[in-house]
């Protein structure tokens, strides 16, 4: 078994669905350019795939997540880095 400390960064490749559960969590209030940086935080790398601190990305979809849900990341996918793994 491995475990990852939930500081470490993993992938994943957002769909639409993914991108408006993100949208939906900016709060309204927050000025144009806020809500821009946010967004800005989540542009895909060259590959398509955008990064997120593990915790984040619980943080983001976690409650927007269930049973039947609507898929927020291609092909269900989560990329870890092995190396920021360990061994228990």
């Amino acid at each position: 078994m491995k475990s990852m400390n939930m500081n470490e960064y993993v992938y994943v490749q957002l769909t639409e669905v993914g991108l408006n559960v993100l949208e939906s969590n900016i709060p309204k209030s927050l000025p144009v350019d806020v809500k821009e940086g946010i967004r800005n935080l989540w542009k895909p790398n060259e590959d398509g795939w955008t990064k997120f601190q593990l915790w984040e990305l619980f943080q983001e979809f976690g409650s927007s997540m269930y049973n039947g849900a609507p898929t927020y990341f291609k092909d269900n996918e989560i990329r870890f880095d092995e190396r920021k793994m360990k061994i228990v």
